[in-house]
């Protein structure tokens, strides 16, 4: 995938509204991943590097609370 099409993409879901960093990280790496591999699966967002904000991990941590 084309980086610059996964950030436009992810820009419309962030709107403008004020993030944290660790969110802003936790992005970073969803896009980094699907600009290599052009496809995430899901079950990955609870292992490394997703969780490198909370050992948790994943979408079950209040990283969008």
């Amino acid at each position: 995938m084309d980086r610059n099409a996964a950030v436009e993409a992810f820009s419309q879901f962030l709107d403008g509204k004020d993030y944290t960093v660790p969110q802003m990280r936790f992005i970073g790496r969803i896009i980094d991943h699907l600009t290599h591999n052009g496809i995430i699966d899901p079950g990955m967002l609870y292992e490394p590097p997703f969780t490198a904000e909370h050992y948790e991990g994943g979408v079950d941590f209040p990283v969008f609370a």
